[in-house]
Order: structure tokens, then C-alpha cells, then sequence
């Protein structure tokens, strides 16, 4: 059961109480199950900063894999190489602009 290391950028810092963690996942394991394991340790407030419904990412959430944006299905050890370091991040929406 590899071990990987996680940076939580932003609002899941400050909801998890602590910005970098380890989280010990399993082979094969994809972001998808990284946001679903994180969210299970920290809570429903965290849970809710990830998902909007059960299953269902946020939108604005990135998540990055060896400093490369990540689709959710990206499964986070890769061959020939140890698991990625993984670094969560939610980027707010915003609107501006002109018309």
C-alpha cells in the first residue's frame, strides 16, 4: 500500500487544520479515490468543499499529480515510478470583465 504525500492549497488547508499530509492508498488508486479518502478523514465540511453532491467534484476543484493538472480517473502511481506527489487545490470561480 503505497504512501503519497499531499499539499492542500487554499480553503481544504485550512478546513483539513493542516496543509501537508500523507495518506496511505491503494494500487491503482485514482485522484478520485484520493478526494474520496481525504474527505472521509476530515469531514463533512471538508467533504463539502470537494463535492457538491455525493460522487459529484466541484468544478472549480484542480487536483495535480508531479506538478501536471490531473483528470479525477488519473491513477496516482505511475509505471516505473513511485506514487506522485499530489498537491489539491480549490480554485475559486469568478466573474469580471466587461461587456
Amino acid at each position: 500500500m503505497p504512501e503519497i504525500r499531499l499539499r492542500l492549497m487554499g480553503p481544504l488547508g485550512r478546513l483539513a487544520g493542516e496543509r501537508e499530509t500523507r495518506l496511505r492508498v491503494d494500487e491503482g488508486a485514482t485522484v478520485r479515490d484520493v478526494l474520496t479518502l481525504l474527505a472521509a478523514r476530515y469531514g463533512p465540511e471538508f467533504a463539502a468543499a470537494i463535492f457538491r453532491a455525493p460522487g459529484e467534484v466541484h468544478t472549480h476543484l484542480r487536483a495535480f499529480l508531479d506538478e501536471q493538472d490531473a483528470e479525477l480517473g488519473d491513477p496516482i502511481a505511475r509505471e516505473g515510478r513511485t506514487p506522485a506527489a499530489v498537491a489539491v487545490l480549490i480554485v475559486p470561480g469568478f466573474e469580471g470583465g466587461s461587456r
